[in-house]
Order: structure tokens, then C-alpha cells, then sequence
């Protein structure tokens, strides 16, 4: 599969997958991106709740939503478990060219190499992560929870329909805990109604220097 290494408007690298004919993150600034869904609307609101978390991330890419994690996890001396899926994993080639440790500190260089050269299926234990990744196919198949947030950042419905089903939120929404929470980086009105019909509570967010849309999606507690 062809992939390459793009700069960014902040600077920062992104992957260009040709197959998909779309970037992991956006030209816009990945690490700006990233920070905003995954870190602000999702881990730092999770954490007002529940100081030790139990993460999945459905397509871990680059592994920049993970080193973030664990870079803000370490600032606060919180910890999570973390799993993260990929059915098609980097080359460490490309991996060593990314230049996150540019605007990154390097001290987490070694660990953000050794979520990629991990082994399959083993936990390992990295800075405040308690780190597992698991090659497969979440459109077939939702790695067992209990989760208490969900990182789901696939390509677009467009380049992968697969991923975007009823079907695929209703796994997710099973192996999720009361309360937990799903932050997707897209939105839209059918999406946001297929989400309210297996039972998930729904909230939009806007960003418009960003030019996303964030839906945080809630599984509502039965108590």
C-alpha cells in the first residue's frame, strides 16, 4: 500500500495513503487536529469523571493520538490502558521520518517508536500507558471491552464505507462501558440518527478554524 510523508501548514508531517486518496490527519495541522478531537473533547472529559481510563482507538495510523495521549496522561500522572486497532501498519521506514519530535518532546521518541515495533496482542507498559495493539479488521470485528472512550479515526465514509455502518457503531456501542464515550472525527445528519437509534446520546461540535465537525457520542447509563 503507497504511502508518504506530507508537511502540513503547521509543519508537522501527515500520511498521504493513495489507496484511500485521503491524509491521516489534516493538512491543516495534525497535531492541532488531534489535540482538539481526541485529547480536549475526549480523553481531558473523560478524565473529570474517571482518573483511570480504559481506551480503544479504531485506526491507529501514525500512532499520533496515542503519543498524545500518553504525553498528557504523563503532565497530569494519570495512566490508561490502551488498545489500538490497525488492519494496515506503517514501515518503521516511514515511521522514523515523521517529524513529530520537531514540536514534540523528544523524550517520548523512544516510546512513541516502541508502539510500533511492539508485538501483536502483548500488553507493554509505556510512560503512563499500559499499551496493546491489535492488527484486524473493526468493520468485521470490535476488540472485547469494557471501554470508557473510543478514539474512532478511520478514513472518511467515502473512502471507507465499510467502517461507517450501523452494524460497526453497534459493536462498538456493546463493547463500550455506561457513560462512555465515542469521538468521531465527522458528522452528519444520518450518521448522527443511525448513533441515536442503537441508543448513543449525540452532541456536535463545530470547528472553524480547524473546518471540522466532532461528534461526541455517549452511551447513556441504564441506571
Amino acid at each position: 500500500m503507497n504511502r508518504t510523508l506530507l508537511e502540513s501548514e503547521e509543519g508537522t508531517h501527515t500520511v498521504m495513503c493513495e489507496v484511500a486518496g485521503e491524509t491521516f490527519q489534516s493538512l491543516s495541522g495534525p497535531l492541532k487536529e488531534s489535540m482538539h478531537i481526541f485529547i480536549h473533547n475526549g480523553l481531558m472529559k473523560c478524565l473529570m469523571k474517571n482518573k483511570k481510563l480504559s481506551i480503544l482507538e479504531i485506526g491507529f495510523g501514525s500512532g499520533l493520538n496515542a503519543l498524545l495521549t500518553m504525553k498528557y496522561l504523563d503532565s497530569i500522572n494519570g495512566v490508561a490502558e490502551y488498545t489500538a486497532t490497525e488492519l494496515y501498519p506503517l514501515d518503521m521506514n516511514l515511521i522514523s521520518q515523521i517529524n513529530y519530535f520537531n514540536y514534540i518532546d523528544r523524550k517520548y521518541r523512544n516510546a512513541y517508536f516502541n508502539l510500533h515495533t511492539s508485538s501483536w496482542n502483548e500488553w507493554i507498559n509505556l510512560e503512563s500507558l499500559k499499551f496493546k495493539k491489535i492488527q484486524c479488521d473493526c468493520s468485521k470485528t470490535v476488540p472485547e471491552g469494557p471501554y470508557d472512550l473510543i478514539y474512532f479515526d478511520a478514513f472518511s465514509a467515502d473512502a471507507d464505507p465499510a467502517i461507517w455502518t450501523g452494524e460497526v457503531f453497534r459493536m462498538i456501542y456493546n463493547q463500550m462501558k455506561e457513560d462512555g464515550v465515542l469521538i468521531i472525527k465527522s458528522s452528519g445528519k444520518e450518521l448522527i440518527e443511525t448513533l441515536n437509534i442503537i441508543g448513543y446520546e449525540t452532541e456536535v461540535s463545530i470547528d472553524e478554524s480547524l473546518k471540522i465537525e466532532i461528534l461526541v457520542a455517549t452511551k447513556l447509563s441504564t441506571r
